[in-house]
């Protein structure tokens, strides 16, 4: 650690003698910003005080925001946050929204991650009358660490990932049940926010106060970590980003692209592509490849080719294949010998086609699935 924090040092209430500081003397800022292994940042550095006060406040519903673009170290932060939380023996829950998500979140924490639906909710009733209640909350004195807040709407319109349920105030209200619970909010404010809504409340400290009645701070990650400064990537989603926020509505042009001197971005032609690709494929395997699509129409005409030309599935639906669950589903989890929940926004591996049928006009199969885990 570098600066008055690593020279400080400690006396002896009878002796008066010197000495390093224990780990239990030290404040928890200075352990969290010595656990990144860096140099932190000016954002770092706010972000660990306010951390700190966070879980040393009596306030109720305490909660803090924590936003940042890509790239300024939200995730090593959290991660040493982690860490310094387990040698405390203090308990962490990590949730994300999505099942992916919260397997990221669980990677880089190094702790298990849940979805918040699988945290918050459990199913109640029998085959055919199922509904979900709100799951009590059995750890006293934790902090709740929500990864991709940005992500939480709130009920709209009897509509939404959890029917007419309000994701995010039975968030809180989970949270809160717990005796000394702390709750940190981290999410980006560059990405998209929850549908039907213009802006994120979970990232809106006012309407943290004003609509749940939280006493909640922010924090805003604005400098870019050194581990990330020489991205191609990073460099040119930072300028894209920028250059959307000096446009004129009525000036749309196309976006434009810094490739000198990165090893990370590289132009192709189409004739290219699917060379590209197949080598993307198989140096890292299909959960570390990404395509991006400017449409729906588009992106299922790149999933239609990647499965037949790179994954080499020939049926319209094949063991192997992914899908995402479109609507909350209560009916097929009742099968199991407890009722549980199928949400919307999580994702499924086929195991097994076992029929196929038409009716009334439409395509159906009876499958083998399980939740994909991402591993």
């Amino acid at each position: 650690m570098t600066g008055r924090a690593a020279q400080r040092k400690y006396i002896h209430p009878v002796t008066g003698e010197k000495s390093a500081p224990t780990p239990a003397a030290v404040p928890l800022a200075d352990r969290l910003l010595k656990a990144l292994r860096h140099d932190p940042t000016d954002g770092q550095r706010r972000a660990a005080d306010a951390i700190q006060r966070l879980l040393a406040t009596d306030k109720p519903q305490a909660t803090l925001v924590l936003k940042g673009y890509a790239g300024t170290g939200k995730t090593t932060l959290v991660g040493a946050l982690v860490k310094v939380l387990h040698k405390e023996k203090r308990p962490v829950v990590l949730l994300a929204p999505t099942g992916r998500a919260a397997k990221v979140l669980a990677s880089y924490a190094r702790h298990q991650a849940s979805t918040i639906h699988r945290r918050i909710y459990r199913v109640e009733g029998e085959e055919g009358s199922t509904a979900l209640s709100l799951a009590p909350n059995r750890d006293d004195d934790a902090l709740f660490i929500v990864d991709e807040a940005s992500m939480i709407g709130t009920r709209g319109k009897g509509e939404g990932p959890f029917g007419d349920r309000d994701l995010l105030r039975d968030l809180f209200t989970h949270v809160f049940a717990g005796t000394g619970c702390k709750l940190l909010l981290i999410g980006d404010p560059a990405q998209l926010p929850p549908v039907g809504s213009d802006h994120s409340p979970a990232l809106e400290t006012r309407d943290l106060v004003e609509q749940f009645g939280l006493t909640a701070g922010v924090v805003q990650l604005t400098d870019v970590v050194r581990q990330a400064a020489g991205s191609g990537i990073l460099t040119n989603a930072t300028a894209l980003r920028q250059e959307l926020r000096e446009l004129q509505q009525d000036a749309k042009p196309a976006p434009r692209f810094d490739l000198s001197g990165f090893s990370d971005v590289v132009r192709i032609d189409g004739s290219a592509l699917q060379d590209e690709l197949e080598t993307a494929y198989g140096q890292h395997g299909r959960d570390d490849v990404c395509l991006i699509c400017r449409s729906n129409k588009r992106a299922y005409q790149y999933n239609q080719q990647v499965r037949a030309r790179i994954l080499g599935f020939e049926e319209e639906l094949s063991a192997g294949d992914r899908l995402m669950v479109v609507r909350n589903d209560y009916f097929w989890g009742a099968h199991n010998d407890h009722p549980e929940l199928i949400a919307n926004g999580e994702t499924l591996e086929v195991l097994r086609v076992k029929t196929r049928e038409e009716r009334f006009g439409s395509r159906f199969a009876w499958i083998d699935a399980a939740w994909w885990s991402g591993t």
